[in-house]
């Protein structure tokens, strides 16, 4: 079944069903501090890796493009806020220990 269609704003036609438009990082880092404010720790942690997976993917993809230290470190340092809700202390620890380097990094 075909989506319904839509234009955009720039002129351009598509249709509903075929336009995904991605959240970006700032989108589901806050999406998961809402999770966690809501005890969903384990759906916080899941987005929050999801989310620092990527931002670490495009570091690799383009090395040159300065590197986002501010959200990787927001990030990590939710993600030690989930896993100690959820008991994981070792792996707390160790995302808070990035979240460290991350804010060290920033220029």
């Amino acid at each position: 079944m075909a989506g319904k269609p839509i234009r955009h704003p720039n002129g351009a036609r598509g249709c509903a069903s075929s336009t995904l438009v991605m959240p970006g990082p700032a989108f589901r880092i806050a999406l998961a501090d809402a999770l966690i404010r809501r005890d969903q720790s384990g759906e916080a942690r899941a987005e929050l890796a999801a989310t620092i997976s990527t931002l670490l993917r495009r570091l690799e993809k383009r090395p040159a493009a300065p590197p986002p230290h501010d959200l990787l470190a927001l990030g990590y340092a939710k993600l030690a806020i989930a896993l100690r809700q959820t008991g994981e202390n070792d792996k707390a620890d160790e995302a808070a220990r990035k979240a460290e380097q991350e804010r060290n990094s920033v220029h």
